[in-house]
């Protein structure tokens, strides 16, 4: 697309996932069970203005699947999809365009590998004659038997889910532009208008004061690539003084596609600081606590209802081993999650994903009395916090 043509186009804040065809082909070919889930009717999208070879589509499992080298651990991941697939566990929604279900289904599928190193057998419940709400699986190691419910607790939502935009916008928009790019939210004055010190920004008050202008500011971005030149270095800044904030994209290297893809890539810096560990796994404590009281496991029974919560992306995962806060941390869980497993689970565990094939991390596990066995049996040789 020439700069003539680019300048008239008004590009689409979340514009959709460019992938080949042909690579996704090639990549699921030696997967039956992989491929009949995303048939080829899920395969078929737009075609690409700026890329000849590439079609554009809202599926998120062909943003993972249709690039050369964008992913790293890619066929690690097909592996694991494949795996888990051929020994029962069901992934209908793979094909979903909503991408917190997609990374739903990432964390379940995540589990259901752990559950396979774990040595145990694992079924879905879809297709089962099941009345209300289903969990997520079924698994099962000799006398052992569990009713695993996974969650992926959302924190930070609107800075999040900016990021994620914001990267989709320069990974993603049909011009054909290559370049890197660094993204960064910033405060406009390190000092509030009573002298107080506000830099970095406190990860809760950057998720506030990014919330009413993320969609404002995501449209100034795209508004700024529409007339996009190539440039050894271009900065895009943004301001909100009211609100004290101000974004910076710093793009290098921006050169016209010589591809049958776009060479491009985007770093988001995190943006905050400041905060209190404690009071971050605090704050987790409300999403999981919902999630507890909707008792998707059902009632007590002779299987262990388990609800494993992945928290590898919340703020306080790079803290849960720290072992100079690990009594502040356990009165925390012990205050939150204990009524929990009164009622309404067995078993709360608190994990991080690490790699494929391999088993979840997990940071702590809170169980009713008699069931620390069945920890013991999912996660391997632990001390329970309840």
């Amino acid at each position: 697309m020439s700069t003539d043509q680019q300048s008239n186009v008004a590009l689409p804040i979340r514009p959709p996932y460019l992938f080949d065809p042909e690579t996704v082909q090639e990549r699921i070919r030696p997967l039956p069970r992989t491929a009949e889930l995303i048939h080829l009717k899920k395969r078929v999208g737009e075609e690409s203005l700026a890329f000849p070879r590439l079609q554009k589509t809202e599926r998120e499992i062909l943003r993972v699947l249709g690039r050369a080298n964008l992913y790293e651990h890619l066929d690690d991941l097909l592996a694991s999809l494949e795996r888990c697939l051929e020994r029962g566990w069901n992934a209908h929604q793979l094909g979903a365009r909503d991408r917190h279900e997609f990374a739903s289904l990432m964390s379940d599928l995540q589990v259901a590998e752990h559950c396979l190193l774990r040595e145990f057998t694992i079924e879905s419940p879809v297709g089962l004659p099941i009345e209300g709400v289903k969990p997520d699986l079924y698994v099962r190691k000799g006398d052992v038997g569990a009713i695993i419910e996974v969650f992926r607790p959302r924190e930070l939502p609107a800075f999040h889910d900016f990021l994620t935009d914001v990267s989709r916008l320069l990974m993603e928009t049909d011009v054909r532009l290559d370049y890197h790019a660094d993204v960064k939210l910033e405060c406009l004055s390190d000092f509030d208008a009573a002298g107080r010190l506000v830099s970095p920004w406190h990860p809760v008050d950057l998720d506030e004061a990014l919330a009413p202008v993320a969609e404002e500011a995501l449209g100034r971005v795209a508004a700024e690539f529409a007339v996009l030149e190539p440039a050894l270095k271009r900065t895009l800044v943004e301001e909100w003084p009211e609100r004290n904030l101000k974004l910076v994209v710093e793009l290098e290297d921006v050169r016209a596609s010589d591809g049958d893809e776009p060479a491009r890539s985007v770093y988001c810096g995190k943006s905050y600081g400041g905060y209190e560990p404690v009071v971050m796994l605090a704050r987790l404590m409300e999403p999981i606590v919902a999630k507890a009281k909707k008792r998707q496991a059902g009632e007590r029974g002779e299987e262990a209802r388990v609800l494993i919560c992945d928290v590898s992306q919340a703020i306080v995962a790079a803290h849960l081993d720290e072992p100079y806060r690990r009594e502040r941390f356990v009165a925390v869980l012990r205050g939150e999650l204990e009524p929990q497993v009164e009622r309404n689970y067995d078993v709360i565990a608190l994990c991080e994903r690490r790699t494929w094939h391999t088993p979840l991390r997990l940071d702590f596990a809170v169980s009713a009395d008699a069931y620390s066995s069945v920890v013991g049996e999912l996660f391997g040789s632990v001390a329970t916090v309840g």
